[in-house]
């Protein structure tokens, strides 16, 4: 999980302009709130409290296949992806467990790793 409150803030910003281009990457925009006294949206000016409240909305939470629990792999890492024609995601505790069993399938051990 990243901890903001201990970054420094050019790594703060690197963090919120990778957050921005992951959001403009899935085809959302941002776009100023008509509702907001902050926003401008002549100028087409989106204040900082609107800029987070799209960007977490656009931010999905994937269900793990196994376990069910919320995860987001862009912020906690995980995987997504597929089993034939099946769709799946592992958060990072079960792709963990399974990646180890699949070392103890194959007869692998922790000291030839």
């Amino acid at each position: 999980m990243i901890d903001i409150d201990k970054m420094t803030s050019d790594q703060w910003l690197n963090y919120r302009e990778d957050l921005i281009d992951a959001h403009l990457a899935k085809g959302l925009s941002l776009t100023p709130d008509p509702n907001c006294k902050t926003c401008d949206s002549v100028n087409d000016y989106i204040c900082f409290e609107c800029e987070c409240s799209q960007i977490d909305k656009g931010r999905s939470l994937e269900v793990c296949s196994v376990c069910s629990c919320e995860f987001s792999p862009e912020d906690e890492g995980g995987v997504i992806g597929e089993f034939g024609i099946l769709p799946v995601a592992f958060c990072p505790t079960c792709l963990c467990c399974m990646m180890d069993m699949a070392d103890q399938f194959r007869g692998e051990d922790d000291e030839n790793v």
